[in-house]
């Protein structure tokens, strides 16, 4: 643990310094300091505190980044340990989104790096992985799904609706007057005689027997969707601390 040796006047509950209040409303005092005479003490102690309160701030600030600050150092060295203690650590690696690393860091151009994806982990070992570059993937690309043959199960219901008309249909036959031979009870005609001048007979209704079948259709090839895939992007550099 680096050493602070500033430390902060008349900084405990107790300490003889007057309410902040009261001292913002001495603006004559505050804007001109003291003037001749005796300083009430609780004024003086309230201008110390304020002082020397930033000033060991700055100092513990400087401490915790391991440097240490002691009562002896010359304000040269403070500058340069605040300096030091403000910086990121040497090794310390930090995206930015500009073409060239800032003064005093280094740009990491590690091949594998380039042209990836980021993606945050909670893992204390981060890696990398994958198999294709970035710019293959989403600028401009059109991509196809797989291909898929639709099974009947996957098909909406549906219906095939198809009409078909078979009106029965007769035959007539003209009597000529003279019908030799013709047997007794002959299905699908009405009484023959051989009397002349009869009307003409017919043969009783009958129908074609026709039925329909809608023909299969399609080949159950498969098929695939096209989807475009064209991220914007801003790209960015990893550079470490020197």
């Amino acid at each position: 643990m680096a050493v602070n040796e500033i430390l902060a006047f008349a900084d405990s509950a107790t300490a003889n310094v007057i309410s902040q209040s009261a001292y913002a409303a001495l603006t004559n005092l505050i804007n001109n300091g003291f003037v001749t005479g005796i300083a009430n003490s609780n004024q003086m102690n309230k201008v110390l505190k304020q002082a020397t309160l930033i000033a060991a701030s700055v100092a513990q600030f400087i401490a915790n980044q391991g440097f240490d600050v002691h009562d002896s150092d010359s304000p040269a060295t403070i500058a340069t340990n605040l300096s030091l203690a403000a910086q990121f650590a040497s090794g310390t690696r930090v995206l930015f989104q500009q073409a060239a690393a800032p003064t005093g860091w280094t740009r990491d151009t590690t091949p594998s790096l380039h042209d990836r994806a980021l993606r945050l982990v909670t893992s204390s070992s981060p890696t990398t992985g994958g198999s294709q570059a970035f710019t293959a993937v989403f600028t401009n690309q059109l991509h196809n799904t797989s291909g898929t043959a639709i099974t009947t199960a996957q098909m909406p219901p549906h219906a095939h609706n198809i009409t078909v008309t078979d009106p029965s249909h007769i035959h007539t036959l003209q009597n000529f007057g003279a019908v030799a031979n013709v047997p007794t009870g002959v299905s699908g005609f009405s009484s023959i005689t051989n009397n002349p001048g009869l009307p003409p007979v017919q043969t009783n209704p009958a129908f074609t027997g026709i039925s329909a079948v809608m023909d299969q259709q399609g080949g159950g090839q498969t098929h695939n969707h096209t989807y475009q895939l064209d991220l914007e992007y801003c790209d960015a550099i990893i550079c470490s601390k020197n």
